[in-house]
């Protein structure tokens, strides 16, 4: 497998770590002309540096060329309504009739359709989603109204603590913006999984994955299909064996077809999101086994065809059956794949017992 070159390792550093476009563009003006001239000349520079027909064998390249676009798109979208580069330190928006304001705002990270910020509001630390796209507003209208139908569900006391907390869905300049509470202490699946490369422990996987189906199936039953189960959607809790289930951007109701495939996780999507066949149980189930599979393999291991010596065989039967390609032949009641995996985990580990997960530091 090739690698960078030492010479061009720390630009694609950069680029991965860029949480904004201001972060990687820098320096290029006060000026919208100025800008534009010199973001045109950087990207097409940093374009041919890492551009895969340059790097053969570099596997990473493309999810790179893919990441400085994203950075490129915001910001030209930035510099075109004049404010890249532009504080977003304070912002007031009214909730009703009430203006409140949001202090502290600070870059998080990027999602495929919402840059998302932390801030404080009323003292409390909150995450905002804001929508990069206008196109995509009606992605984010859609969780916030899949998330308060949840809330009103039979049993959401329970369950609504594997959801993420909705304190608002406004708009911000005109852009759509969902308000939630920030979970301390957490990491997404997608960052547990790149701090074991080679796999995350069996008993780990097990609450983990139980987690999982036991949202779906409350949801399920509520008639209401997650559609993104993918590693950056799942919020891990370690302290307390919790998760949090994110992104219902792209939920909907049972028997619909999927709105949307995330670039990045096309992989885990099963093939009747491409066919844009009707969805069941199925297709949560099969996202959720994509994951799993990560989880006993990591995530370089689980591109390989077949099992490693290292998977559990009691796992590898249940994860199997989720993703058979014919929709029609693969689990689709969560509930089953819940009671099935119980009883395998007992066999394997014996009864149930709190181990802590300590995350390398």
């Amino acid at each position: 497998m090739a690698k960078w070159t030492k010479a061009k390792q720390p630009f694609v550093d950069k680029i991965k770590e860029a949480k904004r476009a201001e972060d990687f563009f820098i320096d290029i003006g006060t000026t919208k002309a100025t800008q534009e001239r010199m973001l045109k000349k950087r990207y097409q520079g940093m374009a041919k540096l890492v551009h895969p027909d340059l790097n053969p064998g570099v596997e990473e390249a493309n999810l790179v060329l893919a990441a400085l676009n994203i950075l490129h798109e915001e910001a030209a979208r930035k510099i075109a309504d004049g404010t890249f580069g532009k504080s977003l330190a304070t912002i007031t928006f009214k909730d009703r009739k009430t203006s409140k304001t949001i202090e502290e705002l600070k870059p998080l990270t990027r999602g495929d359709i919402a840059d998302l910020y932390t801030g404080r509001l009323d003292g409390k630390k909150v995450v905002l989603k804001i929508t990069s796209d206008a196109g995509d507003s009606d992605l984010i209208k859609n969780e916030a109204t899949v998330l308060r139908k949840l809330a009103e569900a039979p049993d959401a006391d329970h369950f609504m603590k594997y959801l993420p907390k909705l304190i608002d869905s406004i708009k911000l300049d005109n852009k759509q913006t969902n308000i939630f509470e920030f979970v301390e202490g957490s990491h997404t699946l997608a960052k547990v999984l790149s701090l074991y490369p080679d796999g995350i422990e069996g008993r780990h996987i097990a609450w983990i994955w139980r987690r999982l189906l036991e949202v779906s199936i409350w949801a399920h039953l509520n008639g209401q299909l997650h559609m993104a189960i993918i590693p950056s959607n799942i919020l891990i809790l370690p302290a307390n064996h919790g998760i949090k289930l994110l992104d219902w951007c792209y939920s909907v109701p049972m028997a619909s077809t999927a709105k949307a495939i995330v670039p990045e996780y096309e992989e885990f999507f099963p093939p009747e999101a491409r066919l844009k066949k009707m969805a069941r149980g199925g297709f949560d189930l099969f996202m959720i086994a994509k994951c799993v599979r990560n989880m006993i393999e990591g995530t370089e291991g689980a591109k390989k065809v077949g099992w490693s010596s290292k998977a559990p065989s009691l796992f590898t039967g249940i994860v199997a059956a989720c993703l058979i390609s014919n929709p029609s032949m693969r689990y689709h009641l969560a509930q089953e794949v819940y009671d099935q995996l119980k009883k395998n985990v007992e066999k394997l580990y014996g009864p149930p017992k709190f181990i802590p997960f300590e995350l390398p530091a």
